[in-house]
């Protein structure tokens, strides 16, 4: 049985800069010479599940991954079957986390009144197998994640292995500046508000505009990201995708009334929020059908092979 999903207010805040929060350590690759442009020295690992990787630059030389867009229904119910009722890889704050699917209403049922419980549409759940996973929390993402040999993104340097727990001031200091793996990728390294740059595009991502001129299934069918429009402008950031909108994504950012999303939704964001600076929190139980995540991982030695 899943925790109670209470909600925390939705914290909103302008475009970051690069000051803020705490340092990051461990290790990672360097940046070769010429800046963003010249791309990473270092590769990624090859062959592990789930959306590619792609090695970006932080501001502190470091170079880490992230994947290329959210992870898919496709590959989190390759995780569920893998499973099989053995114990998922969570740290001890997920303890009460034992299932790894949500509960779910029958918005046809006029008797199930699940949407007032924190509960998720037995229509939205696993939809369409390219789609974006949503209604997932904080405690799936993560497990997620650490069976696909990643981690959930959160500072630039840490290990990923422990929930980065901050006063709600560095978790939005470090949330919104290059600090974070996220904020990083999504701001082409502090450079621009949006992955495309300072100036919001409607339609350019999964918004309710793109959403509404090209159809649920054209919009939110994220796993091909051949004729996707939503990517950074400059290399290797213009290889990742849907940054903005689409879906929040959990981050490993957490204070003790909640954990951070960030990047907006396809619905009820506005163009602040599909911004790279916005950043909300919310329990780590809560589940939501405009909820899901990608992962990051270290950089490796090119031709390093991952996988299970």
């Amino acid at each position: 049985m899943r925790a109670p999903a209470l909600l925390v207010a939705l914290l909103l805040v302008g475009c970051g800069g690069d000051e803020g929060g705490a340092e990051g350590t461990g290790g990672g690759g360097g940046v070769a010479e010429g800046g963003n442009d010249a791309g990473p020295a270092t590769a990624c690992p090859e062959g592990l599940p789930g959306p590619k990787l792609i090695a970006v630059p932080a501001a502190n030389g470091q170079t880490y991954c992230i994947d290329q867009r959210e992870v898919v229904n496709a590959e989190y119910q390759t995780f569920l079957g893998a499973l099989e009722g053995k114990a998922a890889v969570q740290p001890a704050e997920c303890a009460w986390n034992k299932a790894f699917e949500p509960e779910l209403y029958d918005p046809t049922d006029p008797d199930d009144d699940g949407i007032n419980s924190g509960k998720c549409s037995n229509q939205t759940w696993n939809a369409d197998p390219s789609f974006a996973v949503v209604c997932v929390d904080f405690c799936d993402a993560w497990a997620y994640c650490a069976w696909a040999g990643k981690r959930l993104c959160g500072v630039v340097g840490a290990a990923g292995t422990v929930v980065n727990v901050m006063t709600a001031e560095q978790g939005q200091s470090t949330g919104t500046s290059t600090q974070s793996e996220w904020y990083n990728a999504c701001s082409q390294g502090g450079t621009t508000k949006f992955p495309y740059g300072d100036s919001y595009v409607a339609g350019r991502c999964v918004d309710a505009e793109k959403v509404k001129t090209a159809g649920k299934e054209q919009a939110r069918s994220t796993q091909d990201t051949t004729d996707s429009s939503c990517h950074g402008t400059k290399t290797p950031f213009r290889d990742v995708h849907h940054l903005s909108g689409n879906a929040w994504e959990w981050q490993n950012l957490c204070h003790k009334e909640g954990c951070a999303s960030q990047g907006g939704s396809r619905a009820g964001s506005t163009g602040a929020e599909l911004g790279c600076g916005s950043y909300g929190i919310t329990a780590p139980s809560h589940i939501s059908p405009y909820s899901g995540f990608r992962c990051c991982a270290d950089a490796v030695p090119p031709g390093t092979l991952g996988g299970k």
